[in-house]
């Protein structure tokens, strides 16, 4: 993840959106702040969770790794930003956790800065099929990483593609009010 984001940040598209925040939150990342002893999935969302009769279960752990246990909380905010959440709400949601409140600023804004460049150059460089999908993953990414630097968004909505509702019609947006536990 971190070699293809640097890799898009060396040599920038003219149209990559928010380069001064993604160098900005890249230099200050120290990958040092995110070490630790906690097993991560390192890649929760919706298409990981399987739910059964036995509850939920999170599935596919080919990206499991180990880290501060905030990481696995930080990689939850731009799905949930995918979800409908605001960066803000997202980020409310990711403070009922105990682990994030461990979570070092810069390291997350970093980390912020690194995910949304990852699904950049996925969206740029991946397989046909899934660049759609990595492009509006990096939407999401960069609302976070502006939100966290306080860079103005571009006048875009991070679901422009999502189908509306009719008038007189209820909304297909879902709301998700997840409970965050230590992980």
């Amino acid at each position: 993840m971190r070699r293809r984001a640097d890799a898009l940040l060396a040599a920038p598209p003219n149209d990559l959106q928010s380069l001064p925040a993604y160098q900005a939150a890249r230099a200050g990342l120290d990958w040092e702040a995110m070490a630790g002893d906690t097993l991560l999935h390192a890649d929760p969302h919706e298409g990981n969770l399987l739910v059964g009769d036995r509850g939920v279960r999170l599935i596919d752990w080919g990206l499991a790794s180990q880290s501060a246990a905030w990481v696995e909380t930080a990689l939850l905010i731009p799905r949930l930003i995918l979800a409908d959440h605001m960066p803000e709400q997202a980020e409310g949601l990711a403070e009922q956790a105990p682990a994030w409140k461990a979570a070092p600023e810069t390291a997350v804004t970093g980390l912020a800065a690194v995910w949304s460049l990852f699904r950049e150059y996925v969206a740029r460089n991946g397989p046909e099929r899934i660049r759609a999908s990595r492009a509006h993953a990096a939407e999401a990414g960069r609302a976070w990483l502006e939100y966290r630097t306080s860079c103005p968004l571009e006048p875009q909505r991070i679901h422009a593609h999502r189908p509306t509702s009719s008038p007189g019609q209820p909304s297909h947006r879902r709301r998700i009010t997840p409970v965050m536990a230590e992980i």
